[in-house]
């Protein structure tokens, strides 16, 4: 799905290209009649204006999965992607790692603590490996 359409409705004809491997199923902007406009012209079949709708989708697990296929086409093929087309892909598989990890967190957690805690376990991971290779 692509979120906030006012910018970034550009972002939508990726799926209509041939060569795309992505397809977008659904919009989500707060003027709906943006939004049903836009998913009218690009044959999107879902369509809303509050984005909790979009995160309580089935298919989050594939969400996640196309995201590493999708980036690491990107990459591999060096796809220079316009910024609004690049912020919208982001945005959209950042949603699905998001609820994946909200729901997945036990309810006495503390959200804060739970991010202090992710974003030091990665540092601690990614440093040493950035030294390294820096050799």
């Amino acid at each position: 799905g692509l979120i906030g359409l006012e910018r970034a409705e550009s972002a939508l004809d990726i799926g209509e290209r041939d060569d795309s491997v992505m397809r977008i199923v659904a919009v989500c902007d707060p003027n709906t009649a943006l939004a049903q406009r836009a998913a009218k012209r690009h044959g999107i079949p879902f369509v809303t204006s509050d984005y909790m709708d979009l995160i309580s989708l089935p298919g989050v697990d594939i969400g996640i999965a196309a995201s590493v296929v999708v980036f690491g086409t990107m990459v591999t093929l060096g796809t220079k992607a316009p910024v609004a087309l690049a912020m919208g892909i982001v945005g959209a598989f950042a949603i699905f790692h998001g609820h994946a990890h909200g729901t997945e967190m036990p309810i006495a957690a503390s959200g804060a603590a739970s991010a202090f805690g992710s974003w030091t376990w990665a540092t601690s991971c990614i440093r040493p490996i950035q030294t390294v290779s820096s050799w």
